[in-house]
């Protein structure tokens, strides 16, 4: 999971900017627990992210659309295996910026990645929609 504002509002793990995956373990749904989280490279806002297969496909207003590889939590809940494997910078107006990015409300604010096609829409505030895919490791827009 993850919570926009505190980036936004500079608290907890994300008080400096940078976007936190926080991992759950919720077998017992009376009873969740926080074991793990990811910190992100990308100085930013994070949102709406969708896990499928493994992978969570994360929509982080200007810091961009990020696939993670989460497939080591089960085996490792503390999040030190999770990795990114994908990135599409949707808006490149901040990349110049102080930590290449601002917090602010621009950018990505979701997408689907449930097509079988294995292509992913990415849906922008500023831009419409992209469609994109992960070939070879590498996010390619198309």
């Amino acid at each position: 999971m993850d919570d926009e504002y505190d980036e936004y509002n500079r608290t907890g793990l994300a008080k400096d900017g940078y976007p936190i995956t926080y991992i759950w373990d919720i077998k017992d749904l009376q009873n969740p627990k926080q074991t793990g989280y990811y910190k992100s490279k990308h100085y930013g806002i994070d949102h709406n992210q969708y896990v499928v297969d493994g992978y969570t496909y994360q929509s982080n207003y200007g810091t961009g659309f990020h696939v993670l590889d989460v497939s080591s939590i089960p085996a490792d809940p503390t999040g030190k295996g999770v990795e990114e494997v994908g990135f599409f910078d949707v808006y490149p107006e901040d990349d110049n910026e102080p930590n290449g990015g601002t917090i602010d409300f621009e950018g990505t604010w979701s997408s689907y990645a449930m097509f079988k096609s294995g292509f992913i829409f990415v849906n922008t505030i500023e831009r419409g929609g992209f469609v994109v895919k992960v070939q070879d490791n590498v996010l390619r827009a198309r």
